[in-house]
């Protein structure tokens, strides 16, 4: 359902359920949570991959479990979208790894990362109207937040198949790769990041996306919040010794 591997403070998330195209279903969905729950508490982990085995990325909620759902049994389950959230709650950088499509809620989960490495010839494909349902899982804050309220709405009701050059000309991705090279373009950023100030890199990610509901005075008064936190840490003390010095840094993630 879901690998887990570790490479130097980088924790690689892979769905894995190639004959549906990696679609999730409970049980995968609750396993990808606890398990980012768990990285959140371990200091070891200082980067996120998530990726999925074989063709796709996600190809979303894996419907034939929800045949016989009913609406308000739908609706009683508040905890469905945890998985997505916790994607920013996490204190360290998430980055996706896209090849193939990530639709529906496959392609929310990759909004939801931090940072997103998508194939040549990968697509977004925000297919809930074409199944008759509205959109879930984040996807329309996510793109708003973006391309703004006019374009999502044009991507949504169309269920517009999103190409990777279109991704990237709209921001929705920050990287486009040749196929079969994404993970590897990805795991590159990850363990890039996973040697640098750990605890600024969180601070900084928490007022990201706190910005996104925030007032400037309101930002202000969060960055200099953030700015304290980070002035009692080794890797400040690090980082100014390295600058006088003329040297790389060695952060430890303290």
């Amino acid at each position: 359902m879901l690998l887990t591997e570790r490479r130097s403070g980088v924790l690689v998330l892979t769905l894995n359920r190639p004959e549906v195209g990696n679609a999730y279903n409970d049980e995968l969905r609750f396993t990808f949570l606890d398990t980012l729950r768990k990285a959140e508490q371990d200091s070891e982990v200082r980067a996120v991959v998530v990726t999925g085995t074989g063709k796709h990325f996600c190809s979303g909620a894996d419907l034939t479990g929800e045949a016989n759902l009913t609406a308000e049994g739908y609706r009683a389950n508040s905890q469905r979208y945890d998985w997505i959230a916790e994607l920013q709650r996490v204190p360290v950088p998430v980055i996706a790894a896209i090849e193939g499509f990530a639709a529906g809620a496959g392609m929310a989960l990759a909004l939801a990362c931090d940072v997103r490495v998508i194939a040549e010839d990968g697509h977004l494909f925000p297919a809930f109207t074409q199944r008759g349902l509205a959109p879930d899982s984040g996807v329309a804050w996510s793109l708003t937040n973006v391309v703004g309220p006019g374009q999502t709405l044009q991507w949504l009701l169309d269920a517009h198949r999103i190409t990777a050059t279109e991704a990237a000309g709209a921001r929705l991705v920050q990287h486009v790769v040749p196929p079969g090279q994404a993970l590897a373009r990805a795991l590159d950023i990850a363990e890039r990041w996973a040697q640098g100030p750990t605890i600024a890199f969180a601070l900084a990610k928490r007022q990201v996306y706190a910005a996104l509901g925030q007032t400037l005075q309101e930002a202000l008064r969060f960055e200099q919040d953030s700015r304290f936190l980070t002035y009692q840490t080794y890797d400040r003390i690090e980082g100014r010794k390295a600058f006088q010095e003329k040297r790389t840094p060695e952060f430890r993630g303290q």
